[in-house]
C-alpha cells in the first residue's frame, strides 16, 4: 500500500474515504483491504481511476456491490463537509483576528465580514498631505506592497462613497502568519 502513495500521494484521501488510516507499513494492498472488509476490486478500480484520468473502468464498476458505491459516496460527503466546516471556521477566525488587529491601529476600522472571504477596513488620511496625483487610497496599497509586501486593493476601485476611503484584503494567510503580518501592516 506504501507504494500505493508513494506513486500519488493525492490518492491519501481516497484511501482514507474507505475508512483506510495511514500506519499500515508494508501490509499489501490485499492485506489491508481484507482487514478493512473493503472489496479489493472496487478499491482497485477507484484507486485507479483517480490515478489516470484516461482509466475508467465501465463494466468492472457495474460489478461492484452498490452498497459499496454508497458507502463510499457517504464516506466522500462526509469527508467534504468535515474539511468544509474546518476551513470556513478557521476563516471566521482569521477575519476577526485581522480585523479587530485592523482595529488597533490609528486611522483604521475594520468591521468583520459576514460570508465574504475580504476585509474593507476604512482609513482616514490627512486632507492636506500631496498625494502626487494619485488617490490616498492607491497611495497606501501601493506603500504596503513596496514597504512590507502585503498586497491589498484601493477601495476606490470598488465604489465607495464620495469622501471615504477603503482597501480590500483577503484574509487567507495561514493562521501562524497573522501576527507577523499584521506588525508588517502597522
Amino acid at each position: 500500500m506504501a507504494d500505493v502513495i508513494q506513486m500519488n500521494y493525492m490518492l491519501i484521501p481516497v484511501i482514507y474515504r474507505f475508512g483506510i488510516n495511514l500506519g499500515f507499513g508494508d501490509q499489501t494492498v490485499k492485506e489491508i483491504c481484507d482487514g478493512t472488509k473493503v472489496d479489493l476490486n472496487f478499491f482497485l478500480q477507484l484507486v485507479n481511476t483517480y490515478h489516470d484520468k484516461d482509466y475508467f473502468p465501465k463494466e468492472e464498476l457495474q460489478s461492484i456491490p452498490s452498497k459499496d458505491i454508497v458507502g463510499y459516496l457517504k464516506m466522500t460527503h462526509t469527508s467534504y463537509l468535515n474539511e468544509k466546516n474546518q476551513i470556513l471556521k478557521s476563516m471566521a477566525m482569521k477575519s476577526k483576528l485581522i480585523s479587530s488587529k485592523l482595529d488597533t491601529i490609528e486611522g483604521i476600522s475594520c468591521p468583520t465580514p459576514k460570508g465574504a472571504m475580504y476585509l474593507f477596513p476604512n482609513l482616514e488620511f490627512p486632507t492636506n498631505k500631496d498625494y502626487q496625483g494619485k488617490l490616498p487610497d492607491f497611495r497606501f496599497c501601493e506603500a504596503l506592497v513596496n514597504d512590507a509586501g502585503i498586497v491589498t486593493v484601493p477601495g476606490s476601485g470598488f465604489g465607495q462613497k464620495e469622501g471615504t476611503w477603503h482597501l480590500r484584503m483577503t484574509f487567507l494567510p495561514p493562521e501562524e502568519k497573522i501576527d507577523s503580518l499584521m506588525d508588517d501592516f502597522a
